[in-house]
């Protein structure tokens, strides 16, 4: 048993299954509209799994062409791929396995549409991984458009509509969250110096840039949700809709907490899965889940 379960777990770190947690902003456009009826629920639902097994192939091949890259990473380099628990060849008839399973239920389910959506955001991994990844603040803005690109799938094939403020205020935050991680990752004890710039564009001198990036996105994304507080359409939503402008300093200042923590940690490698770890975070989606209830 303990064999076939050695066997088993470096495959569950290849497609990464925690990260599955960042595939969570799929469901934001039903939160956002209150749409749960069960239609709804049952669509995303099943978005939200196939989009999940098909962005975690792209981890396989991010491994893949990254190999050199992770063996100068202390913590990457106990990766199955970079450790040598699975071989190259073999990641990719996983990756291939892990494909032809999307594609089979997607067209079973009548979701043609929906695989031609992931074929084009899986082409937009692959120019990250070989080209962008190496160009200086153009990997960061991808990244952050790829998190867009979660929720405009939510939107999408539920076909609601997307308001421009949450629109912004996704890119801007996970912007902001993106700087962040180039500047933990500056900060990382995991590489040396004098390898950093093989992996990432990035130097010591970029800190300060870094560092007032993150501070700008972060105020950007807390106006860009007290503006979509003052829609009036929340109004409908919400019968006590003033409970609502809580949300944005509360959110502002998790924000600066979360900088402060990060930058001053020398062992984080992604900022989504620091977060999910922090007891602020729960406290603030604790305080906010109150505060939407308050405003009901």
């Amino acid at each position: 048993m303990n064999s076939f379960f050695n066997i088993f777990v470096p495959y569950i770190q290849l497609i990464r299954i925690h990260n599955w947690v960042k595939n969570i902003l799929i469901f934001l456009p039903i939160l956002s509209s209150h749409n749960f009826s069960y239609g709804f629920l049952q669509n995303t639902i099943f978005i939200f799994f196939v989009f999940s097994i098909s962005a975690s192939s792209m981890y396989i091949i991010n491994d893949y062409f990254d190999y050199n890259k992770d063996l100068l990473n202390q913590a990457k380099k106990k990766r199955p791929i970079a450790s040598g628990k699975i071989s190259k060849n073999t990641a990719l008839i996983f990756f291939l396995i892990l494909q032809l399973f999307v594609i089979t239920i997607s067209i079973l389910n009548d979701q043609s549409i929906l695989l031609l959506y992931l074929f084009a955001y899986n082409l937009i991994v692959l120019f990250y991984t070989l080209v962008v990844k190496n160009l200086k603040y153009l990997d960061v803005t991808t990244l952050a458009s790829l998190f867009l690109y979660r929720v405009f799938l939510g939107a999408e094939f539920n076909n609601l509509d997307l308001s421009i403020w949450i629109i912004n205020f996704v890119f801007f935050l996970f912007l902001g969250l993106g700087f962040l991680k180039r500047f933990s990752e500056l900060n990382s004890v995991y590489v040396d110096k004098k390898n950093f710039y093989k992996i990432r564009p990035y130097d010591d001198q970029d800190k300060e840039k870094l560092s007032w990036m993150i501070i700008l996105c972060f105020s950007i994304s807390t106006i860009l949700l007290i503006n979509y507080f003052a829609l009036e359409k929340l109004s409908i939503l919400y019968e006590h809709k003033t409970f609502l402008y809580l949300i944005p300093p509360i959110f502002f200042i998790y924000c600066l907490l979360l900088y402060e923590k990060m930058i001053s940690n020398q062992f984080v490698e992604d900022p989504i899965n620091f977060c999910i770890k922090q007891k602020s975070s729960w406290i603030f989606l604790t305080i906010s889940f109150v505060i939407f209830l308050l405003s009901m």
